[in-house]
């Protein structure tokens, strides 16, 4: 093999997508030290990219074909890893003539890749994490992730933590104490815990002796609203994206669905607590948190797992999950720490 100087991860879908795909930037840094690895994105996730301190250049995902083709043409990359193929980025990667194309092999454009994994994620048979780590053995690289090996590689400017700190001390928080994140939105990609259960967790919680703050986009104020009192910071529509990541580096603990931000508590090593349902694609061993430090509530009712996403919805299979032992748990886990 030549030598390899430029070297392209390419991933356009969600936050939670993207996080559990930054690690695979170490390993292959490791690997082909002297190349330059970039990592292409959607403008809106490319924050989350920017932090990581593996990664040469954040490419935004252009917004036609031909600028795409042109990008990857004059860009003259040895390898193109596509770890969620879209048939756009795999057309204009064989146009381009990238030497080596990396990507999975059962879609119906998939001749367009060179190297294929042949590997199934619908099965879910292990963490998105894992399987990401596929992609990279037709590089000769045949490193086993587990919850204590993997470096996401966050790396957050002062400056940024700095400005997190100062709207915190506007909502009178207490750094002496510790911090618990709630993110009651979602993605809309699983079933959610109830608004209403998730309130009653809240409300009790915010009895003991810690700060609570609730994030949120603009488009999740309403349920933001919902869950918050007076005890509550509501930072709905507050935060950037890079500074979301800022503000759970700073905190302990963080409670969300299966969603991006319980990714990013848990490449910070922070205290990830989600909600998930039993319904295979969408379960923990697909799409949890990559860590240890991590506590999931799953529905009691099992007849779930056998189910479709929409039928685990329809039949409110996450309202069985018992709030009241997602508060002891909660909160005997804040009070051991």
């Amino acid at each position: 093999m030549k030598e390899i100087k430029k070297i392209l991860i390419i991933r356009t879908d969600k936050i939670g997508d993207i996080i559990l795909t930054l690690p695979l930037a170490k390993v292959i840094k490791d690997n082909f030290p002297n190349a330059e690895i970039d990592f292409l994105v959607q403008n809106y996730t490319a924050p989350i990219v920017k932090l990581n301190k593996y990664i040469s250049n954040v490419i935004i995902l252009p917004n036609s074909f031909k600028e795409l083709f042109s990008f990857l043409q004059n860009a003259k990359y040895d390898i193109a890893i596509t770890v969620k193929p879209e048939f756009n980025i795999a057309f204009a990667l064989f146009l381009a003539k990238v030497p080596i194309r990396i990507g999975t092999a059962y879609r119906f454009y998939s001749f367009f890749f060179n190297k294929k994994i042949y590997h199934h994620r619908k099965k879910a048979k292990k963490n998105e994490l894992e399987y990401n780590f596929d992609l990279i053995r037709p590089l000769n690289i045949n490193f086993q992730p587990n919850f204590h090996n993997v470096d996401f590689g966050f790396e957050i400017p002062d400056e940024i933590t700095n400005k997190v700190k100062k709207i915190l001390n506007d909502y009178n928080i207490d750094f002496t104490k510790k911090i618990l994140i709630v993110h009651p939105g979602s993605g809309k990609s699983s079933a959610d815990y109830p608004i209403n259960k998730l309130k009653f967790i809240i409300d009790n919680l915010s009895n003991l002796n810690i700060n609570i703050i609730v994030t949120g986009n603009h488009t999740e104020q309403y349920i933001c609203d919902l869950v918050s009192q007076n005890k509550v910071a509501n930072l709905a529509g507050k935060l950037k994206l890079d500074e979301l990541v800022a503000l759970i580096n700073l905190s302990d603990f963080l409670i969300a669905n299966s969603t991006g931000p319980i990714h990013i508590a848990a490449a910070l090593n922070k205290w990830s607590i989600g909600f998930y349902p039993l319904v295979k694609e969408c379960s923990e061993t697909r799409w949890g948190p990559y860590t240890s430090k991590k506590i999931i509530f799953t529905p009691s009712n099992t007849n779930c797992k056998h189910l479709k996403l929409n039928d685990c919805i329809k039949n409110q299979c996450m309202n069985s999950i018992d709030p009241e032992n997602v508060f002891n748990t909660i909160s005997k886990l804040i009070k051991s720490e």
